[in-house]
């Protein structure tokens, strides 16, 4: 019975991260996301997770308690909550009234279903390829619980550290599963495994979708057909370390998620700035990629202002998009930031 209500939770956790990736949405005008539900959980995830590592970080460099930051994470929560509630009603209801208003046909059922195989697949992939770094991923969030701090007991045998490992200093992902851990008791083998693998696939496939909206605004069987055939390279291109290989073993992991997640959502976003077809959720979205990858992953300070200006600079550069080329400037300020710190900080 423990077992059962274990996986419900596990699955019900997948709906509460969507949840707090819609309401983060809602946040922003309407101008931002044009009330597409799609475009508002993707700057959600990246909006939720900033906030996430710039109220982490601090804790975690002056050895907070981990308490101390679940009970501020929480009210952070509550107060998005409440907020969303009394001033951006009209967005929620615009977004979900439109989404349900959508009358699916032959081609997006086909793309749904697909995906619900694809994060089953993921969902209880027992790989021991997954196994990998488990000892941080996992380790660490369980050792943090144990002695409520931060990072600060060694999983592996359970002596408490006079400073976090340098090497991590900047990451603050497993932090997050900690706090999970402590407010719903969830365990990190099963939050990081089953649930976030499954709503991190769940959220790549509708970055591709979105993707495929800038790239065929009129044909709804073109974007299905990018979608599955992006998942078809991703499996049939594998190679070790490489996006593939995380995306197929190491869905939770932070450096995977720079791997195919992050940098997808930068191209996605890329896309929609040179197209013109959403330009402020694409800076957006790119400005807060730069914000929040570094709490994934420490390369992800680089290759997300890499791939970013390697987009758009040639572009803006051809064309005297002087306005938009200042924007390129003020999304890379954050990566820009993160890597001096990296630097001061050794």
């Amino acid at each position: 019975m423990k077992d059962i209500l274990m996986i419900v939770e596990g699955v019900g956790m997948v709906g509460v991260y969507f949840a707090l990736f819609f309401l983060w949405g809602c946040l922003f005008p309407a101008a931002f996301h044009g009330n597409r539900i799609r475009s508002m959980l993707i700057l959600g995830f990246l909006s939720y997770f900033s906030a996430f590592h710039l109220l982490c970080l601090p804790m975690k460099l002056l050895h907070f308690p981990l308490h101390v930051l679940t009970i501020s994470w929480m009210a952070v929560q509550l107060g998005v909550l409440v907020i969303c509630l009394l001033m951006r009603r009209s967005v929620m209801t615009g977004a979900l009234g439109e989404a349900f208003r959508a009358k699916p046909d032959g081609w997006l059922c086909f793309i749904i279903i697909f995906a619900a195989g694809l994060t089953l697949l993921l969902g209880i992939n027992v790989n021991h390829v997954s196994d990998y770094d488990a000892g941080y991923y996992i380790g660490y969030s369980v050792s943090s619980v144990y002695s409520d701090s931060i990072e600060l007991m060694d999983p592996y045998n359970g002596k408490m550290l006079e400073d976090v490992d340098p090497y991590y200093r900047l990451n603050t992902f497993t932090n997050h599963s900690a706090v999970i851990y402590q407010t719903t008791k969830l365990p990190p083998l099963i939050e990081e495994k089953f649930s976030m693998t499954m709503a991190l696939c769940i959220l790549y496939i509708l970055v591709l979708y979105r993707t495929g909206e800038f790239l065929f605004p009129k044909k709804r069987e073109n974007r299905v057909l990018f979608v599955w055939f992006c998942l078809l390279a991703m499996f049939f291109s594998y190679s070790i370390s490489g996006a593939s290989h995380y995306f197929a073993y190491r869905t939770y992991e932070g450096k995977s998620i720079a791997a195919y997640l992050l940098l997808g959502i930068v191209f996605c976003a890329s896309v929609a700035v040179l197209k013109k077809a959403a330009p402020l959720w694409g800076f957006c979205c790119l400005f807060f990629a730069g914000l929040c990858g570094i709490g994934f992953c420490n390369t992800a300070c680089v290759v997300i202002p890499v791939m970013t200006v390697s987009l758009l600079f040639p572009s803006f550069i051809l064309d005297r998009q002087w306005k938009n080329l200042l924007y390129l400037i003020l999304i890379l300020l954050p990566s820009v930031f993160w890597i001096l710190l990296r630097f001061l900080l050794r």
